[in-house]
């Protein structure tokens, strides 16, 4: 039996709108799961930001950074050791937060790139 066009056309819809749900679905996973791996990577309460061993030895080591420091007084005195510790995890979370930002820029740039595509496709045809 032959369809008519237009009962191509209405399955065609279908097919789109099923399509285009899945694909929306899927965007709103991938929000969600990015979300989740924002709030697991605040570093604030449950996790350890700091060890200290006082014996046999003596080293403060910050867990997010890896730096150590045998000087452990300098550190639980607030003193040079500690404002160590704060310059490096600053500049570590300076480095983080460029990468997060670069990644923005990458999306956004491959946004672009699919969108000039498809302009280009259409002033073709």
């Amino acid at each position: 039996m032959e369809r008519s066009q237009h009962q191509n056309k209405i399955t065609a819809l279908s097919i789109l709108k099923s399509k285009l749900y899945t694909q929306q679905e899927l965007k709103k996973q991938q929000e969600k799961k990015d979300l989740y791996q924002e709030q697991s990577s605040i570093n604030f309460g449950g996790h350890h930001i700091r060890s200290y061993v006082l014996q046999p030895y003596q080293i403060c080591k910050d867990t997010r950074t890896g730096l150590e420091i045998s000087n452990i007084h300098s550190v639980l005195d607030g003193g040079e050791g500690l404002t160590q510790f704060l310059d490096k995890a600053l500049i570590h979370f300076n480095k983080l937060e460029k990468q997060e930002k670069e990644k923005e820029i990458q999306k956004k740039r491959k946004k672009l790139d699919k969108f000039q595509c498809r302009k280009e496709k259409h002033e073709m045809h």
